[in-house]
């Protein structure tokens, strides 16, 4: 390794890889099971918004009130419109029962670029090198990998069929207080349909991870990227629901599977967290872009519930294909099924020595297919807690795949899986 003097670029660029989903967006596929590309999104009501505010623009500029239309295409304040943040909490407390008064807790609110920023955004704000991390594995790679770049511990919590077990986060801090002499700082959940496994948190197991976090101080950062994409009518208050004195939950959204790729995301934060964050965000991009919350604030004033009703269809339809398919073509194995979400994880049984990414590379991708490899969902640098008890170095596992039905329509799914469950039983009955 170099000395650090004489390094052209950060130390980190050396230590972290190039994102697998984003280094696979290369392959041009006709079955591409890859990214979480939304594939359902209400086009025909926000092209009626974008049309009806450029119709307004122009009847300002026509009657010479350039100032207001200015105002769209200009600076704001970094936190985001007053007017967005309250509409984005008062649908929170609508529909995930939050505890607070949009009307007065609104400032609460920061809207940023995406959720991915405000996942970076706490991290750069919270962590010091050398801090501990508890997160379930496989997870987003997108919170873990910043992690593990801002200098983070992370050490990776064991999940089943019904994600993250209280038994394996309680294992995990007891081994960071014993070997380190402190308590993690953040428990990272995706409670529902979670990226990448789509598993969802019973309620109970919600409300157990709150009374962790509180008698423990760590906080807690709860993604709700696939909240409102669920396919059942049963729902699951958040674990920030709990969170009457709004200390121990950050809560995580985004419009990207709700509404489009607007690169708006909004959260609700404790008080002083959020400062830190706002004051970060401040530096990354000075504000999010006016025009696009403006149209993310006329989408969330429409009648959701039918609009998504549409949009969950599809997605059921297509996760109901995926789910059928597996079951039909692809050798044994260990398979979540989720009740929402964009994503089905698959894995070998035990003892079959498979690699994905190889099969990936070398099979899947040549022959029209593509999946994101297991080894993806763990950190570049992560710990688990062993048999012992001890915090060891952990292994991703190579043996699995992330297959993601969102953007890929019922029929195309039936062809693809039955080829490369075809293909797959072949490549193991050659190892």
């Amino acid at each position: 390794m170099l000395k650090r003097e004489t390094l052209p670029y950060a130390e980190w660029t050396y230590r972290i890889p190039e994102g697998e989903i984003r280094r696979l967006l290369k392959y041009q596929v006709k079955y591409y099971f890859g990214g979480g590309l939304p594939g359902a999104l209400p086009i025909r009501q926000l092209a009626g918004i974008i049309e009806e505010i450029g119709r307004e623009l122009l009847s300002d500029i026509g009657e010479g009130n350039k100032a207001s239309s200015l105002q769209l295409f200009n600076y704001n304040k970094t936190p985001g419109l007053d007017s967005l943040r309250k509409l984005f909490l008062k649908r929170l407390v609508e529909r995930q029962h939050l505890p607070f008064d949009p009307e007065t807790d609104y400032h609460r609110v920061l809207v940023t670029n995406g959720a991915q920023q405000a996942l970076y955004g706490l991290l750069d704000s919270i962590i010091n090198p050398g801090d501990y991390i508890l997160s379930a594995a496989p997870s987003y790679l997108g919170f873990v990998t910043p992690a593990v770049k801002l200098g983070g511990n992370v050490v990776c919590c064991p999940s089943d069929e019904n994600g993250l077990t209280v038994e394996g986060v309680e294992k995990a801090i007891a081994a960071v207080k014993r070997e380190a002499g402190t308590v993690p700082k953040i428990l990272y959940i995706v409670s529902d349909s979670d990226n990448p496994s789509g598993t969802t948190l019973p309620q109970d197991r919600r409300k157990a991870f709150f009374e962790i976090a509180q008698r423990e101080n760590i906080l807690i950062v709860e993604d709700g990227a696939y909240k409102e994409i669920q396919f059942g009518k049963k729902r699951l208050n958040p674990i920030k629901a709990y969170d009457t004195e709004n200390r121990v939950v950050v809560y995580l959204a985004s419009t990207s599977k709700e509404a489009g790729v607007l690169r708006i995301g909004y959260g609700v934060y404790p008080a002083e967290i959020g400062d830190m964050v706002e004051k970060a965000k401040g530096y990354y991009d000075l504000c999010s872009p006016v025009l696009n919350q403006v149209i993310a604030e006329r989408y969330y004033s429409l009648d959701l519930d039918q609009i998504l009703g549409e949009v969950l269809g599809i997605y059921r339809e297509r996760c109901g294909a995926m789910l059928e398919a597996l079951g039909s073509f692809f050798p044994k194995g260990i398979m979540t099924r989720p009740t929402g979400g964009f994503f089905v994880w698959w894995e070998t049984l035990p003892g079959v020595n498979f690699d994905s990414k190889t099969f990936n590379e070398k099979v899947a991708i040549p022959n029209n297919l593509l999946f994101v490899p297991s080894h993806a969902f763990f950190p570049p640098e992560g710990l688990v807690v062993d048999a012992r008890g001890k915090l060891v170095s952990a292994k991703p596992h190579t043996n699995g795949m992330r297959l993601s039905f969102s953007a890929v329509p019922k029929e195309r799914i039936f062809e693809g899986i039955e080829i490369m469950g075809n293909l797959l039983k072949k490549h193991l009955k050659q190892l």
